[in-house]
Parts: structure tokens; sequence; C-alpha cells
């Protein structure tokens, strides 16, 4: 938890609830928990700030302790197309990892390429690009529209030449001992997407993952009035990069940069991190009770819904008449409570645990999931950001629990 302008720790004992404000959060009466299913974001063109499985980053140099010989000290991506094509626009996001954007790409060259060689003779460079520094706020724009008569080919080539922490590349050798220092060197993107103003140009794909009915016909009267209408390039690939980070529980590949994996639409979470409880770390009891009517000769099961969607935790108790029948922490999410049950009614309760990370953060590096570094804990916002920007994350169940029979298999 970020802490401001606080000589000694304060505690507040008894029942409230914090509501965002401007400002970090305040103080307000309880209020109940309720079930309630994660709600779709309006869609949009930011992108997650979150750190594995969403962006591109290169290995660095000597991160870790490796040898620093076997950094990237020259980093690259070849992109496959599909055919040959001319590429008109590129909409880029840059990185925007939390507190480290200057991790992204300040400028780099666009080549087109007949080829997947970074060295072929016939690469021709289109433009040195600026970038901006990454945010959550949107893509930027790139046309390559400058240079007349753009070749058409399969391949385009991104030679990154700076980050925006001041390193250049290549690297040379006399600083490669330096880069520990320099936050290894660490260069990346969020997204790229590609277009064409040309749509006979655009790799043959079913129209239907190309463009809609509207866009057809919205194509077609821009193409009679003779208005360039620049669409989306499909099923594209990565050929080769120069490196990537995607071992040791990384997983900063490049192929993040096409898959769209940032980009899809966010959820309100609403565990009760929304409710009125963001830094809660222990375990939220959910009570009912069920008439079983008359025993059977059959298995009971206390049944979760399926998670993340139906509930969220890091383990969940399930107590039958006041005791304890297991544990839920993988699928198939549930437990048999078939000796604890009786005829009648039954009084069932499930608790949810949540983690440490609600108390004790990071809470203004992005939506990190499974790690923590010291890092991540040594800048905050300024001024203090408010309270529904912390990250944390929704525990909770939010679905209803069932009580179900299971009969034997005949032999």
């Amino acid at each position: 938890m970020s802490i401001y302008n606080e000589i000694e720790p304060a505690y507040l004992l008894g029942e409230f609830s914090l509501e965002s404000a401007a400002h970090g959060f305040v103080v307000c009466p309880p209020q109940p928990l309720r079930l309630r299913a994660p709600e779709p974001a309006e869609p949009n063109e930011s992108h997650s700030d979150a750190i594995e499985g969403v962006s591109w980053l290169t290995r660095g140099i000597g991160f870790g302790g490796a040898d620093v010989r076997s950094g990237d000290a020259a980093p690259y991506l070849i992109i496959d197309l599909g055919k040959k094509v001319v590429v008109d626009r590129l909409k880029i996001w840059n990185y925007n990892e939390r507190n480290l954007t200057r991790r992204g790409v300040k400028t780099m060259t666009v080549y087109t390429s007949p080829t997947a060689d970074f060295n072929d003779p016939n690469k021709e460079e289109l433009q040195t690009v600026t970038l901006k520094e990454g945010s959550s706020s949107g893509p930027q724009i790139v046309s390559l529209e400058g240079k007349r008569a753009l070749p058409e080919n399969q391949y385009l080539i991104f030679e990154i030449k700076s980050n925006w922490a001041g390193v250049e590349y290549p690297a040379p050798e006399k600083d490669w001992s330096k880069m520990p220092d320099r936050d290894c060197g660490f260069v990346g993107l969020s997204e790229v997407r590609f277009y064409s103003a040309n749509p006979e140009n655009l790799p043959s794909v079913p129209m239907s993952d190309t463009r809609s009915p509207e866009e057809e016909a919205e194509l077609k009267r821009k193409t009679e009035s003779g208005i360039p209408m620049y669409l989306e390039i499909k099923n594209v690939k990565i050929a080769k990069v120069s490196s990537e980070l995607a071992l040791g529980g990384f997983d900063r590949a490049a192929a993040h940069l096409l898959d769209g994996s940032g980009l899809e639409a966010a959820t309100f979470e609403q565990g009760w991190n929304r409710q009125g409880m963001p830094f809660y770390a222990a375990g939220v009891s959910y009570k009912e009770t069920f008439d079983l009517g008359q025993m059977m000769q059959c298995q009971y099961f206390v049944n979760l819904p399926d998670s993340p969607k139906g509930w969220y935790g890091a383990t969940a108790k399930v107590i039958v008449n006041g005791k304890t029948a297991g544990y839920v922490m993988s699928a198939p999410w549930k437990v048999e409570i078939t000796k604890l049950v009786r005829a009648g009614k039954n009084e069932i309760e499930v608790v949810v645990f949540g983690t440490p990370k609600n108390l004790l953060g990071p809470h203004h590096n992005g939506s990190g999931r499974g790690t923590a570094w010291p890092g991540m804990f040594w800048r905050g916002p300024e001024p203090q950001c408010p309270g529904a920007d912390y990250d944390t994350i929704g525990y909770g169940l939010f679905e209803p629990f069932r009580v179900t029979r299971e009969w034997a298999a005949n032999p």
C-alpha cells in the first residue's frame, strides 16, 4: 500500500468500507458484499499495461547476471505479411509497462524486403520514424507514404535505433558492461497493425476475415470517388526477431505484437476490491441453506462455478454444517460432501481466500500478476491517483455455488 505524508501509521478499528476518491480512498460506512459478475468495459484502442503475455521485450544485455556477450545489442524484428503487398500505414502501440515506458522504442528504421534475411542486399529503406513514449492512451499512426512508389514486398524489417531511456543501438561493445546499470538496455513494443490503401494487394484470405460488408460498401464508395481507404492486412506473422524475453517465467514474446492480447476488451472487476475492500487479503464467507430432502444412495458434491469467470481466489474452503469438507484449488472446482450432509436442510459455506497482493501491492506498476520485484515499489504517481486506479485483483464469488448428486456407474 502506498502511504503519503504519514509520519506514523494510523489504525482504524471496527467495520468500514473504502470508496475511491480523487486522491486515494475515503472511509465510509460498511457496505454489504454481493455476488456480482465482472462487467465488460467499453471497447477502445488503449493497450493493457500488464507485464506478461501482452507485449514484446528483448532479453536485454546482462540481465539476471547473464554474460553480456550473449545480450541483444542490435535489436530488430522481421514481419511476414503473407504475400507481396504494399504497406502504406502502421498503427503502433509503444511499450507501456507502467513506470517502465522508457523501455519503449524511440527511433527505428523501417525497411521492405523480398526475404526474411536482415542482411538481404535488396532490402530497401522506407524511412526512420520517431515514436511517442508509451502509454495506455492509444496507438500512433505512422504513414509510410512519404516515399513515392512504395515497393511491394512480403517482409517488413524494423531496425531499432534507440529507446526512451537514451540507449542507442547497435550498442557498442565498450558499453556492454554498463548495461546492467542502464536497465540492461531493454527495448520493446506492445502491438503493431499494418494497413494497405490498395485492397487488391491484400493477402488472399476470405473476405469475412478481411473486411465487413459495411467496410466493403465504404471501400466501393471511396474507390469510385478516388479517396483511399486503409484496410488492415490480416494473417501477419513474426518471421524473425533478434531476441525476446520468454523464459524463466517471463512471457514477452514477439508474437504478442500481433495477437491483440493487450487490446482485448477489459472487464470491470466486481470482487470485494470494488465493493469497499480494496486491500483485504483474507477470506470472505458465502453461506446458503440447501434442503436435500430424503438422502439417496449417491455422492453429494459442492460445485463452484468455473474460475475465473464464476469465482476467483487463491483457494476456497467448503464447510458443511459447521465442519470442513475440503478445499477447492483447481478444476473441476468441486468437493465431495457425502459424509457431512443429512436429510432435510443443510447449511453450506464457501470461504474464498485472497492473497497479500491487494494488501502489500505493488499498486502503481501496471497489472502485474504472479511476480513482484523491488523496483515495482520505488515510484508512485504524482499526484496520488484515485483509488479506482490502484491495481488490485478482483477476488470473490461471482455466481452461486451448487450442490449436485452423482451416481456410480453400473459395473
